[in-house]
């Protein structure tokens, strides 16, 4: 409804223009009255008003005065109601900016050609703003992604920012930060593009509130969301905090689980690609932490060129004997090992991170397991990651090393007994069977007990397509089998292959196969 403000100081032509015609159902409402200009004016002021319609002659502020003013307000559209006939009257409400002037007594005819007439402009005045406003979120947003992931230089992206009025703060410190959604999955094929897409912008529009006008947010990937934070806050803790409130805020009012992964703070812009691959990279530790959480950088994380050649062998090395059962080599490796971290004076915190590089590959490795290394990873190897961050002395963290290898070879080893031969072929049988019901890629990769994200990249380098694509294009096969060969309306189609929103398949169809569902129904005759 478009608010409409009527101003005069006589009551019977308030009144006469408020029943004049049914305000409602041209999509008004009569949302104030006032009795004069300066009335009007504090009204206008504290309300907004899309229409204002305003007698000329009034005590104190008139009508042209006004008129005058609300040149200020650019978006309340003004009608000038007289019953004086004067030509002077029009050029004066012409020249401040009025939509149209209306004769006493007011004809119902004529308000109503002209309020149709001015919704019409307002609707597609707002649709140019909405336009111009969606353009230039565009080209910040881009241009904020593809400078924090290296694909152009600063100063690009500071040129194509400042072509849309945006210049960014000049800041002594400047942080990357990775946003992923916990909530949704990425593989479940029951999920529209609306419904990513109302997600993703129910946060983006969070954050934007909280990071703007000091950073910048973009949307990485399904599901994944980058920020740019420009602050004087030089220390990580400080930082961490306030992505915090970032987090607390954006769960308060999308109800969506989020994990933050902050990278180091950088004291140039030209120096935020790094922190950007940084903050991807403390995301990964999200398994180690649990979702739902604020994970920094910690001296844990070691530089690729901080880990020597040697280094990299021994969690070579001992990948392999773990995924291998062979316990007996990966102790006597890590005792080796051990002795040549003493020799060489290596830290405890950079020992650590060494482990905890071992962990992670071993994590990924059993992570094909499913909900078993889900469990096996909460019940045991959480505590084991604790433990080496908790340890005190060199011979400690080596004990617990040792343990956790054991641990991992007694759970792979009893885990490979409950893994298909074929995982392929048994997840194609299971849709083959229940591709009519709402079906994904994890609630498969739960019934045969391996996790989705190994078991898609084993479908797609069997298959040479994705899971989503496979079911999409065997459900599309179906629906046109039953097209050719069934009288089943379109919208029972549909159903019978597993989709609930019809508009959702006749997109879908019609990007498969270039024609709508009927007119391949016809076609098929």
């Amino acid at each position: 409804m478009l608010n409409v403000l009527l101003v005069d100081d006589e009551p019977g032509a308030i009144k006469a223009l408020k029943y004049a015609i049914d305000w409602e159902r041209e999509g008004y409402r009569i949302a104030g009255e006032a009795t004069d200009g300066d009335q009007a004016l504090e009204m206008i002021k504290q309300h907004n008003y899309a229409v204002v319609l305003s007698d000329i002659r009034m005590p104190g502020m008139d009508g042209l005065e006004l008129l005058k003013e609300l040149r200020a307000y650019p978006h309340t559209h003004t009608i000038a109601v007289s019953g004086y006939d004067e030509f002077e009257y029009v050029k004066q409400c012409l020249k401040f900016g009025v939509k149209d002037y209306l004769l006493k007594p007011v004809k119902e005819e004529d308000l109503l050609t002209l309020v149709r007439k001015l919704k019409s402009e307002i609707e597609s005045d707002r649709l140019l703003d909405k336009q111009r406003i969606l353009g230039i979120q565009a080209i910040r947003n881009d241009a904020i992604k593809q400078w924090a992931q290296g694909r152009i230089p600063f100063a690009e992206a500071d040129r194509k920012l400042r072509s849309c009025g945006i210049v960014l703060p000049s800041s002594s410190t400047w942080t990357a930060v990775t946003v992923e959604m916990d909530a949704l999955d990425l593989d479940d094929s029951s999920w529209t593009a609306r419904e990513w897409q109302t997600a993703t912008f129910a946060i983006r529009n969070v954050l934007e509130e909280l990071v703007m006008p000091a950073g910048g947010v973009f949307e990485d990937e399904q599901g994944r969301i980058g920020l740019v934070l420009a602050s004087g806050h030089a220390s990580l803790t400080q930082i961490a905090e306030l992505v915090r409130s970032y987090h607390d805020t954006a769960l308060k009012y999308t109800k969506i689980p989020l994990t933050f992964g902050i990278g180091t703070p950088v004291h140039h812009p030209t120096e935020v690609p790094v922190s950007y691959q940084i903050a991807l990279a403390t995301l990964e530790r999200k398994f180690l932490l649990g979702a739902q959480s604020v994970i920094t950088p910690t001296t844990l994380q070691m530089d690729s060129d901080d880990i020597s050649d040697a280094n990299r062998q021994f969690v070579a090395d001992m990948l392999e004997a773990i995924k291998h059962g062979k316990i007996e080599y990966a102790t006597q490796r890590l005792h080796e090992q051990a002795e040549i971290w003493k020799r060489n004076g290596m830290t405890k915190s950079d020992v650590q991170a060494i482990i905890v590089e071992w962990m992670v590959g071993l994590y990924h490795y059993a992570s094909q397991y499913g909900e078993q290394g889900e469990l096996f990873f909460r019940s045991r190897a959480a505590a084991s990651y604790r433990s080496i961050l908790a340890c005190r002395n060199f011979d400690q963290l080596i004990r617990i090393a040792r343990r956790t290898g054991e641990e991992w070879v007694d759970f792979l080893e009893a885990a490979k007994w409950k893994q298909p031969l074929n995982p392929v072929f048994e997840l194609k049988q299971i849709v083959e069977a229940h591709y009519s019901e709402q079906i994904s890629l994890k609630s498969i990769a739960e019934q045969i007990h391996m996790n989705a994200a190994y078991l898609g990249q084993l479908f797609k380098s069997s298959e040479g397509t994705t899971f989503n694509d496979y079911l999409l294009q065997l459900r599309m096969n179906k629906a046109c089998a039953l097209l050719a060969r069934t009288d089943m309306k379109v919208y029972e189609v549909a159903l019978s292959v597993g989709y609930k929103q019809l508009d959702w398949f006749y997109k879908k169809f019609k990007e498969t196969f270039g024609v709508s569902a009927n007119e391949y129904r016809n076609q098929a005759k």
